[in-house]
């Protein structure tokens, strides 16, 4: 017998199911999240999405703080524009500290 035939044998194959598609599947693996390389990639591009979404979400906040102390004739604006940052991301905004909530 060769040796592959003995990991066919003692490999344990699991029902799981997809993190992606919710489909369930026989995995390989006891750590496999996806069914397959397509959902893998799928989530991989909506966490990319997410954090570029954040990265931006924080930028935005630094120019309207910095905004804020430039021009105080726009401050009744300015702190519209955090209060929506605030609602739409979850986002508490502190002079020098920012925490997302989950």
């Amino acid at each position: 017998m060769r040796r592959s035939d003995y990991t066919r044998i003692n490999r344990r194959q699991m029902e799981m199911s997809c993190m992606e598609c919710g489909k369930t599947f026989t995995a390989a693996r006891d750590d496999a999240c996806f069914c397959g390389p397509s959902c893998r990639k799928k989530a991989s591009r909506r966490k990319e999405r997410i954090q570029q979404a954040l990265v931006n979400a924080m930028r935005d906040i630094q120019f309207l703080k910095v905004t804020q102390v430039l021009r105080p004739d726009l401050k009744a604006e300015v702190d519209e524009a955090l209060d929506t940052l605030r609602r739409d991301l979850g986002v508490t905004i502190g002079a020098s500290q920012k925490t997302v909530h989950s």
